[in-house]
């Protein structure tokens, strides 16, 4: 009996260390799958992060590309404003020289119409000196030194003023700058 006794104190220490191991290992086996568990709820939080994150970066893309679009079409609508304004000033300034032009035409007009007349009064003056010379009258000195076929001051001062024009143009009766 004693090996029985003994043999069942083995088999009993035996079946109690097994019944251990047992406990141990479905211990460890719970706490494997409870960590699996763990691990897919994380992942799947993961997974609901990145897709959240992704559609977020979409959104804000989508912001940043409204935001730039619009930003360009100011920056066009300005051009735009700015462009017509330099076009303004453009057309205004092309007008004004147009103007200019028209005016320098006008006074060179009006320049070879005073150039003839000068000359006219040239060709006065000396038809002028040609009846001052059979002029009967007695001389105080006045006379001779005026062109004027009547001897009137009028007559004289156009003369002196058409010399003074005169000796400012050049061979082909053009005038010539004063400086």
């Amino acid at each position: 009996m004693l090996l029985s006794a003994a043999s069942r104190r083995d088999r009993a220490a035996a079946d109690a260390e097994a019944a251990e191991r047992r406990s141990s290992v479905r211990e460890r086996l719970e706490a494997t799958v409870s960590g699996l568990g763990e691990l897919e709820y994380l992942r799947q939080r993961q997974e609901v992060l990145v897709r959240a994150a992704l559609e977020l970066r979409e959104v804000v893309q989508t912001v940043v590309d409204a935001e730039a679009e619009e930003e360009e079409r100011r920056r066009e609508a300005q051009l735009s404003s700015e462009e017509k304004l330099l076009e303004e000033n453009i057309l205004l300034l092309r007008k004004q020289l147009n103007c200019l032009r028209r005016r320098d035409a006008g006074l060179i007009s009006q320049l070879q119409e005073l150039d003839r007349q000068i000359s006219d009064l040239r060709l006065d003056t000396e038809a002028s000196h040609d009846q001052l010379e059979t002029d009967s009258r007695p001389s105080s000195g006045f006379y001779e030194l005026s062109d004027g076929a009547s001897g009137s001051l009028s007559n004289s001062s156009n003369s002196v003023f058409s010399e003074c024009f005169c000796s400012m143009a050049d061979a082909d009766g053009r005038l010539l700058s004063a400086g």
